[in-house]
């Protein structure tokens, strides 16, 4: 199918893990047999699906960045609306299967992101060192709010983990030009154990 494959490809574009492309196609698959949302693009409604599946497992990805992958065929703005199609019409079915207000909020809650979600990937983007970038997922993970439905005071997730990032960078560059210093003055002037002789 058409659309499986352009979800394989934008996974690999998007350097996504097997389980947000298993996940992507199971949600795919879903809407087509429910004869959801005809009309609708292929690529438009693969986009929306990975869309949602990155979010659900913790890959988040922008709608800037799916659009990237596709080229000029489809608009960030179509994929949008796509993507609140889909959150309206799984919303829809877990009414109708009389899913309780936790179920149906955890479940819509999975589609809200968070910035630290988005710092492994910047980081990685970055290639910065590994301690560098657990630095960077530990701020985040510590300065996210527990519940997920609370907003981070109006900003944009990938403005909050862009920031996050980069206060990661200036800590660990602080961290190691204090061990850089530390060891230059070791050099400098060794340290010697009083009264041992075998030293002199």
């Amino acid at each position: 199918m058409a659309a499986m494959k352009e979800v394989g490809h934008m996974c690999e574009l998007l350097k996504v893990n097997g389980v947000v492309k298993d996940r992507a196609m199971e949600i795919y698959k879903e809407v087509v047999e429910a004869k959801s949302l005809k009309g609708r693009s292929v690529k438009a409604l693969a986009a929306s699906c990975l869309f949602w599946a990155c979010r659900q497992e913790k890959q988040a990805r922008t709608f800037k960045e799916i659009v990237a992958v596709l080229g000029n065929d489809v608009s960030k703005k179509e994929i949008g609306r796509c993507f609140k199609d889909l959150q309206q019409i799984k919303k829809d079915e877990l009414q109708k299967q009389g899913a309780s207000a936790d179920a149906l909020a955890s479940t819509m809650n999975q589609t809200v992101q968070h910035p630290a979600e988005f710092v492994r990937n910047y980081c990685n983007q970055l290639r910065l060192e590994f301690k560098c970038k657990k630095l960077a997922e530990e701020i985040a993970q510590n300065a996210k709010p527990a519940d997920r439905r609370v907003p981070w005071d109006g900003r944009t997730p990938t403005s909050i983990a862009s920031a996050i990032v980069f206060i990661a960078m200036v800590l660990w560059e602080v961290r190691m030009r204090g061990k850089s210093a530390m060891h230059e003055g070791a050099e400098r002037d060794p340290v010697y154990p009083p009264g041992n002789p075998d030293v002199l």
